[in-house]
């Protein structure tokens, strides 16, 4: 007996019963911020309120994930901290996203809340930088199932002043409000 399932369709089944929501905060990568980037050095202030330290304009988008604590692998050499010798264990988040989700490393993750509007509220959980994306999740005829972004398990930032959300004919934006 064969049993045909659809295992992307599942997927989406386990994050919609046992997920939760999250901002992505994704480099445009086509501007650079204005108020930040060095052309000289090609860096961005880490402090930047208009780019958040990406030195790109960036999108807000909400995504549905599934997060565990994990140790993530030795191979993932960005994100071994000094640590003892012998010492192997790294402290990292992995979250599980569906394929359509389009960040890249160094974008970032926020951890938020949603009022019953549908608006995120930043509960000071943190602003995670994604460390690595792995993109090899498939299976059968090679059709991608999940995606995970790795990152660390210390926050690259804590403190937001705010989110501030908008709805023009359907389309959603959040603009992320940093502390002076």
């Amino acid at each position: 007996m064969s049993i045909n399932m659809d295992l992307a369709k599942e997927f989406k089944k386990i994050l919609q019963e046992y997920g939760h929501d999250v901002l992505v905060i994704r480099q445009e990568g086509k501007l650079h911020c204005p108020n930040c980037y060095d052309e000289v050095t090609q860096e961005a202030s880490r402090d930047c309120p208009v780019c958040l330290g990406i030195g790109y304009s960036f999108v807000a988008e909400r995504h549905r994930t599934r997060a565990e604590e994990s140790d993530v692998p030795r191979s993932l050499v960005r994100l071994i901290k000094n640590a003892s010798i012998g010492d192997t264990v790294i402290d990292g988040i992995k979250y599980y996203f569906s394929p359509e989700m389009k960040a890249k490393e160094q974008d970032l993750i926020i951890e938020v809340d949603w009022d019953k509007y549908g608006r995120p509220i930043y509960n000071g959980q943190g602003i995670y930088n994604i460390n690595f994306i792995d993109n090899n999740q498939k299976l059968g005829a090679g059709k991608q199932i999940y995606k995970i972004a790795y990152t660390s398990g210390q926050p690259v930032r804590n403190k937001l002043r705010g989110i501030r959300f908008s709805e023009l004919n359907g389309i959603k934006q959040y603009n992320i409000l940093l502390e002076e």
